[in-house]
Parts: structure tokens; sequence; C-alpha cells
């Protein structure tokens, strides 16, 4: 696991190389990372959603979408 200043320093250099950007796919390294919506429901309501901040809390990054959800 990554310590929290590891956490800060990806947030930190991710976020001008994606902030402003849109979402053109969607890919799970676990099948069962997503249980409600459908996975395909929560794929469409992310594709074309632009990425508006990337925020951090605790060890997890959170990226703020243009709909207002993260």
């Amino acid at each position: 696991m990554p310590e929290l200043p590891e956490v800060e320093t990806i947030k930190n250099e991710l976020a001008p190389h994606v902030i402003g950007r849109s979402v053109s796919g969607v890919s799970f390294s676990w099948e069962g990372i997503v249980r409600q919506p459908s996975r395909e429901e929560f794929c469409a309501r992310l594709i074309g959603q632009k990425i508006t901040g990337v925020g951090r809390r605790g060890k997890y990054l959170i990226f703020s979408l243009s709909s207002g959800q993260a």
C-alpha cells in the first residue's frame, strides 16, 4: 500500500494531465468492483464526462466529474 505522501505526490503530478479531459473508456481489473448500478450503466454514466478535479481522501484518489459526481 502506498503511504500518504506518495498518494499526495501522485495526485499533484496527475492533476495537470487529466483535468479538462474527457473519459473515453472504462476498464475493470476486478469484475466484482461495481455492484450497483450494473457495470454497463456505470460505464455509460462515466463515458463522455469531463474530469474537473482530482482530490484525495486518505489513500484514495477522487476524480471530480462535470456531472458533479465523484
